[in-house]
C-alpha cells in the first residue's frame, strides 16, 4: 500500500510538473526572452538539481524520507507560485531556479522511500512501478495543459500551485515513515561532504550505476531539446505532432516499465537487463536519425523510451544495493548523474545540430553503445538478488571484504 501511495504521490506530481511546460515558454516568448535565455533557464533548473540533489539526499538520510518529499512537494508548489506571479523574464527564471532547488528532494526521497520498503530481489520491479508513474504522469500533464490554456497562460500554474499543495498535503496524512530511516536518523550525525560525495560517485562499486544514468539522460535529454525543432524543420510537422511524439515516449515508458520489466530481469538477470535496455536505447537512436516521418518517429521514440524504462530504474536499484552509504545519499547522487546528463546533454546536441540536424541522434546512439560495453565490462555478470554491500546510516559505512 505504501508504495502505491508513493506512487500516486509522484504520479500526481510530475503530471503537475508537465503541464505547466507549454505555458513556460510562452510566458518566457512574451516576456521577451531569447532562445539562449530560454535554453539558459532550462540548464539552470537542471544545474540546480544537480547541485542540491545529493545534499537533499544527505538530509533525508538524516531526518527521514516523508517530511523531505513533503518539502519538496511544497517547493513545488512555491516555484509555481512563483512562476505564475511573474511579470519579468527573471522573475520566471528565480521562480524555475528555486524549484529546481527544492524540487531535487522529491526523486532523491521518493527512491530512497521505495528501497527501505522493498527487499533488494524486488528493488528494480518497485523502482519500475514508480517510473511508470512518473511516465503516466508526464504523459497526462501535456494533455491537460490543451484544456487549461483557453483560460490563459498562467491557469497551469495556478492548477499546479494547487496539485502540489493537495499532494504535500496526501503525502503528509498517508505515508508512513520506513522503519530503517527511523532507525537511521537517529544515529545519522552528519552529512556528507564534496569529497566524500565525489569519491562514492566515482570510485565506489556503486558509480557504474551512477555513469549509467547518465549516459541514459544524457541521451534522453538530447532527444527531448531538439524534437519539437527536428520535427519541424527536418520531418515539415507541428508542434501537434512533436506532442504525439512525447505521447509514445512516455506511453511506451510506463508500459514497458508496469508490464516487461520483471519478467526481462528473470530472464537475463539485472545487469543484463540493463545492458538489454541500453542496446535497445542505441537502436532506438539510429532510427531516429533516420526517420523519415512522423511515424517513423513514433516509432524510434517508442524505442528509446524502451531502452530508458528498462535500464533506468534497475540502475538505481543496483545503486542502492551496491552503496555503502545512507539510500538518500545513493538516491542523491543518482539524481545529480540525471542532472548532468540533462544539462550536458542538450548543449553538446544543440551544437551539434548546426553541422548536422541528425547528428545528435547518432552521438546518443554511440553514447548508448558505449554504455552497453562499459555495464558489460565494469558491472561484471552477476546479478544475485543479494547486495554486495549493505547500504548503512550515514557517518557508518564500512565495505564487506
Amino acid at each position: 500500500m505504501q508504495i502505491l501511495i508513493l506512487s500516486a504521490t509522484l504520479f500526481v506530481a510530475m503530471a503537475g510538473f508537465s503541464v505547466v511546460i507549454p505555458a513556460l515558454g510562452d510566458l518566457a516568448l512574451r516576456f521577451g526572452a531569447t532562445s539562449f535565455e530560454m535554453g539558459v533557464m532550462t540548464a539552470a533548473y537542471a544545474v540546480a538539481q544537480l547541485v542540491f540533489a545529493p545534499l537533499w539526499g544527505g538530509v533525508c538520510d538524516r531526518f527521514g524520507r516523508k517530511p523531505v518529499l513533503v518539502v519538496g512537494l511544497l517547493g513545488f508548489g512555491l516555484s509555481f507560485l512563483l512562476m505564475g506571479l511573474a511579470t519579468t523574464f527573471w522573475g520566471l527564471m528565480a521562480g524555475r531556479v528555486l524549484g529546481g532547488v527544492l524540487s531535487a528532494s522529491t526523486l532523491p526521497s521518493a527512491q530512497a522511500f521505495a528501497a527501505d520498503l522493498a527487499a533488494p530481489a524486488e528493488r528494480s520491479a518497485t523502482m519500475g512501478r514508480l517510473g511508470a508513474a512518473m511516465a503516466l504522469g508526464f504523459v497526462f500533464g501535456p494533455v491537460l495543459s490543451t484544456a487549461l490554456l483557453p483560460l490563459g497562460v498562467r491557469a497551469p500554474f495556478v492548477f499546479s500551485l494547487v496539485l502540489a499543495l493537495a499532494t504535500a498535503g496526501a503525502a503528509a496524512l498517508f505515508l508512513r515513515e520506513s522503519a530503517r530511516a527511523a532507525g537511521t536518523r537517529s544515529v545519522s550525525s552528519r552529512l556528507p561532504g564534496v569529497r566524500e560525495l565525489a569519491r562514492h560517485g566515482l570510485g565506489s562499486p556503486a558509480a557504474v550505476w551512477f555513469w549509467s544514468a547518465f549516459v541514459i539522460m544524457f541521451g534522453a535529454s538530447s532527444d527531448f531539446a531538439l524534437l519539437v525543432l527536428f520535427v519541424e524543420e527536418q520531418l515539415f510537422g507541428t508542434a501537434m505532432h512533436a506532442s504525439v511524439v512525447f505521447a509514445c515516449f512516455g506511453a511506451s515508458s510506463a508500459l514497458c516499465q508496469g508490464l516487461l520489466l520483471r519478467p526481462l530481469v528473470r530472464r537475463l538477470g539485472e545487469v543484463g537487463a540493463v545492458r538489454a535496455g541500453l542496446a535497445i536505447g542505441a537502436g532506438g537512436f539510429v532510427a531516429f536519425a533516420a526517420a523519415p516521418s512522423v511515424l517513423a518517429l513514433c516509432g524510434a521514440t517508442a524505442l528509446i523510451a524502451a531502452g530508458m524504462a528498462i535500464s533506468r530504474p534497475i540502475s538505481a536499484a543496483l545503486a542502492s544495493r551496491e552503496t555503502t552509504l545512507g539510500q538518500g545519499v545513493t538516491m542523491g547522487l543518482q539524481s545529480a548523474f540525471d542532472a548532468l546528463g540533462r544539462v550536458l546533454g542538450p548543449l553538446g546536441a544543440g551544437l551539434v545540430y548546426g553541422w548536422s540536424p541528425r547528428a545528435p541522434f547518432a552521438c546518443a546512439a554511440v553514447a548508448y553503445a558505449i554504455g552497453t560495453f562499459y555495464v558489460g565490462r565494469y558491472a561484471g555478470p552477476s546479478s544475485s538478488p543479494q547486495p554486495r554491500h549493505e547500504a548503512l546510516p550515514l557517518g557508518e559505512a564500512r565495505e564487506r571484504p
